[in-house]
């Protein structure tokens, strides 16, 4: 009987846990997609050249996401939301980094041709 009970409250607990990751996953995959990359890493990329494309991997996004409602969530979602927007956000600057950076190549390369 006791063996029936520890396996209930087991299995309990393991639901509880289970719920809490599902909600920050749900708000980590809301959040990468919903992020928007900064546009300034483009002209930092362009103007410091590898400089900028190092910084784009070292600093942290500055903006925050406008449009998600922080009354009715859970805040395992709304760490989740935060995490993947920041974690999107980062990769989506170091794209744009990459971008000015190889239109920087593309100009010097087309001016010594």
């Amino acid at each position: 009987m006791y063996k029936y009970i520890i396996i209930f409250i087991l299995f309990s607990i393991c639901l509880v846990f289970a719920d809490e990751n599902s909600e920050y996953d749900t708000g980590y995959f809301d959040g990468k997609q919903i992020a928007e990359g900064e546009e300034i890493w483009f002209y930092m990329g362009l103007f410091t050249g590898p400089l900028g494309l190092g910084a784009s991997f070292i600093l942290e996004p500055t903006s925050l996401p406008h449009n998600i409602n922080y009354i009715n969530e859970t805040d395992n979602y709304l760490e989740g939301y935060l995490k993947g927007y920041k974690d999107q956000t980062t990769l989506k600057n170091i794209q744009f980094a990459s971008t000015g950076l190889f239109t920087l190549i593309s100009i010097f390369w087309a001016i010594e041709v």
